[in-house]
């Protein structure tokens, strides 16, 4: 039986990522480093569907986790790989906490570059598969006082976009998936790794279920880039017309406020 691979798959995204394929008669493999909350998911999804689902506890911001991902899961059927996990850290630059910013870097880069580089491999040997990668609208624009994360984002969306170039005609693909502000754990996680109070999003969060279903289909389709919603669309749109310089400088404002600065 066909199966799928949901790195931060306890909550969030990945949750309702992961309730999809359910749906879709795929086997899981929810990997998150919250082991309470990865075994909740998993009770959840298996009151409503009879596929196999496999848990993985697994810091996905280290250097040797991918391969040890690949290693926990190389005897299965993986057509489905969805690199999610990720989180969040504001303020100035010169003052954040390098050892986080460190591990941004590793669970945002290393890691999603490093499996796609194994599984990939799998798939196009075997002239299928589909893969995810979560990037953010915020991959569009530089990001003062979340510098890192708006970069990390960016360089998924960047490979993402060469890499499924490489791949046409080879019966795989691979969506990234660029949302706004959506409402997730990355903010409560957020805070715990920063020891800061998460940002208030309010309104202006958009529903992960409802991300979530339209990136879905994005992937089915084998879309290169996916921008859930249209707001978001329409922020793009305008990050493209504005200049630059203009578009820093209201995200430097917007992150001052989500901040606390």
């Amino acid at each position: 039986m066909k199966t799928a691979i949901i790195t931060g798959g306890a909550s969030g995204l990945g949750f309702e990522f992961a309730k999809l394929l359910a749906i879709d008669n795929y086997n899981l493999v929810l990997v998150d480093i919250d082991e309470s909350q990865v075994y909740s998911a998993k009770a959840v999804i298996e009151k409503h569907s009879k596929v196999k689902i496999h848990t993985i506890i697994l810091d996905l911001s280290t250097i040797e986790a991918a391969d040890k991902l690949y290693a926990l899961t190389k005897g299965y059927n993986t057509e489905v790989v969805i690199n999610n996990a990720g989180f969040g850290l504001g303020g100035y630059f010169a003052k954040t906490d390098w050892e986080l910013e460190q591990k941004m870097i590793n669970l945002h880069v290393y890691t999603p570059t490093r499996f796609c580089k194994l599984i990939l491999k799998d798939m196009v040997r075997a002239g299928r598969g589909k893969i995810i990668n979560v990037a953010s609208i915020a991959a569009y624009t530089p990001g003062p006082f979340m510098a890192i994360y708006y970069a990390t984002k960016g360089f998924l969306l960047s490979f993402g976009r060469a890499i499924s170039n490489e791949l046409k005609g080879s019966g795989v693909s691979l969506t990234t998936v660029c949302p706004g502000l959506t409402k997730t754990s990355f903010a409560p996680k957020r805070a715990s790794l920063s020891g800061v109070a998460p940002p208030n999003y309010g309104f202006m969060a958009d529903d992960a279920g409802k991300v979530a279903q339209i990136a879905y289909k994005a992937m089915v389709k084998g879309k290169v880039v996916s921008i859930p919603l249209f707001k978001n669309k329409l922020m793009n749109f305008f990050m493209w017309i504005i200049p630059n310089p203009l578009v820093i400088q209201f995200v430097r404002k917007t992150q001052t406020h989500l901040n606390g600065l």
